[in-house]
C-alpha cells in the first residue's frame, strides 16, 4: 500500500504540433541544425571548436567579400616581395619593423571606430527588434483584454487581425525598401498585397483568418503612403464603436484609455521601428571608418611584403644553390636566417591575422546595422508573428469554453 501513488495515473493527452517531443522546438518547427536563424540557435556550439565550421550557416569567417579582400591583400604583399627580391642587392638588411609603426598609429583610431561604430549597429539592431516584439506584445494584450470584456468574436477577430497586417505590412515594406533593384523592387511589392489579400502566407485556414485583409481594406490602404501605421486608426476607430455601441466601457471610463493604450504601444512600436531604419550613422563618419581599415589593411599587406622579401631574399643569400638565381654580392649567416624567420611568424599574425579581424569587424558591423539586408542579421518577423497568430488562435480556444465558469461579458449578448 505505501507503494501505491498519491495521485492516480491519467492518461496523457496526445502531443500536439507544438509540444515539446525531446528536440528542440521553435513554433512548431525542429531545430535540424545548431542555428534556425538570426535568433535562435544552439549557444553550446560557441563553447567548442566548432565555432570555426558551422554547417549549412554563413558566418562572419564564411562571408565571400572578406576573403575576397585578404586574397588582394596577400597579393599586393607578394607583389612587394618580388619587387624587392629582384631590386633590393641586400634584401637582408630590410627591417620592416620602422614601416610597422604606421600600421600601429593607424590600429589606435581603426579600434576604436570599429568599435564605436559596432555597439551603434547592435543597438540600432535591438531597437529595431524591440519595436517589432512592442507590437506584437500590443495585440496579444489587445485580444486578451478583449476578451475580458466579451467582445463579440467577429469583432475581436477583426482587431487583432488589423495588428497582425500591420506587422506583416512594416517587414515587407522595409525589406522591400532596400533592394536596389527598382524592378524586384515592385514584383515584390505586388507580391506583398497579392499574398496579403488571398492570405498566403498562412499555414491553414483557422491561421488565414488573421493574416489576410479584404479587398475594399486594400483598396482603402493602397491610397496611404504608410499602411502599416495609419492601419492602427481603423484600430483606434473600431474601439471608439465597441464602447458606442456599449461592448465595452465608455471612453471616459479606465478601461477604455487602458484599451487605446494598446494602440498606442503598437504605434509607438512602429515609430521606433522606422526611426531606427531611418537614422543611421552619418555618411562622413562611415565613409572615413572604411577608409582607415582599407589603408591599415594596405599598410599591413605592404608590411607583410617587406618580410617576405627579406626572408627570401636572406634564403638565396645563405643557400649557395639558390644564390645562382640571384646576383648577390654577399652571403648571409645562419643568425641572419633565423631571425628573419622568426620575425615572418609573428608578422603573419600581427599584419595578417590583423587585418582579418579589422575586414571581418567591419563587414559584420554594417550587415547588423542593415537588418532587412542581409539574411545572415535578419529579424525572423514573419515566424515571430505566426507564433503571434498561434497564441491568438489558442486563446480564442481557451477563453471560449473555460474550464468551471462562463465566459464573461460586458454587455450582455443577444439570445440566439
Amino acid at each position: 500500500a505505501e507503494r501505491q501513488p498519491l495521485l492516480p495515473e491519467r492518461d496523457l493527452p496526445p502531443t500536439s504540433p507544438r509540444t515539446y517531443t525531446g528536440f528542440r522546438m521553435v513554433n512548431g518547427c525542429k531545430l535540424g541544425g545548431p542555428v534556425l536563424d538570426g535568433m535562435t540557435y544552439q549557444s553550446q556550439i560557441l563553447q567548442t571548436w566548432r565555432v570555426f565550421w558551422v554547417p549549412g550557416v554563413k558566418t562572419a569567417l564564411s562571408k565571400a567579400t572578406t576573403w575576397w579582400m585578404m586574397l588582394r591583400l596577400l597579393g599586393v604583399s607578394l607583389s612587394i616581395a618580388a619587387v624587392l627580391v629582384i631590386t633590393v642587392p641586400n634584401p637582408a638588411l630590410l627591417k620592416s619593423s620602422k614601416f610597422r609603426q604606421i600600421g600601429n598609429f593607424l590600429q589606435i583610431f581603426v579600434c576604436f571606430m570599429l568599435a564605436f561604430f559596432l555597439a551603434s549597429s547592435v543597438g540600432r539592431w535591438f531597437s529595431c527588434t524591440n519595436g517589432f516584439m512592442e507590437v506584437f506584445d500590443a495585440i496579444r494584450n489587445f485580444h486578451m483584454q478583449l476578451h475580458a470584456l466579451g467582445v463579440p468574436a467577429h469583432r475581436r477577430t477583426q482587431i487583432a487581425r488589423y495588428g497582425v497586417v500591420s506587422a506583416y505590412l512594416l517587414y515587407m515594406e522595409l525589406k522591400i525598401g532596400v533592394m536596389n533593384d527598382q524592378d524586384k523592387a515592385i514584383a515584390a511589392t505586388r507580391k506583398m498585397w497579392s499574398d496579403i489579400t488571398n492570405g498566403n502566407m498562412a499555414a491553414d485556414q483557422q491561421m488565414k483568418k488573421y493574416m489576410q485583409i479584404q479587398p475594399d481594406e486594400e483598396e482603402m490602404l493602397l491610397q496611404v503612403e504608410d499602411p502599416a501605421a495609419v492601419i492602427w486608426v481603423w484600430v483606434a476607430s473600431l474601439v471608439g464603436r465597441l464602447a458606442q455601441d456599449g461592448d465595452i466601457p465608455p471612453m471616459p471610463s479606465p478601461t477604455y484609455g487602458r484599451i487605446m493604450a494598446h494602440a498606442e504601444s503598437a504605434h509607438h512600436g512602429i515609430r521606433n521601428i522606422k526611426a531606427s531604419i531611418q537614422v543611421r550613422a552619418p555618411f562622413i563618419y562611415v565613409h572615413m571608418l572604411a577608409s582607415i581599415v582599407h589603408i591599415n589593411n594596405v599598410v599591413n599587406a605592404v608590411t607583410f611584403g617587406i618580410t617576405i622579401g627579406s626572408l627570401v631574399g636572406t634564403l638565396l643569400m645563405y643557400f649557395p644553390f639558390l644564390a645562382q638565381f640571384v646576383k648577390y654580392k654577399e652571403r648571409s649567416k645562419r643568425e641572419d636566417v633565423i631571425l628573419d624567420a622568426e620575425n615572418f611568424v609573428v608578422t603573419i599574425f600581427i599584419n595578417m591575422v590583423g587585418p582579418l579581424i579589422y575586414q571581418t569587424l567591419l563587414d559584420v558591423s554594417i550587415s547588423i546595422a542593415e537588418p532587412f539586408n542581409t539574411k545572415e542579421t535578419n529579424i525572423p518577423v514573419l515566424r515571430l508573428l505566426e507564433s503571434v497568430v498561434k497564441d491568438l488562435i489558442d486563446r480564442d480556444t481557451l477563453a471560449s469554453n473555460p474550464p468551471s465558469w462562463e465566459a464573461p461579458y460586458f454587455k450582455k449578448p443577444l439570445a440566439p
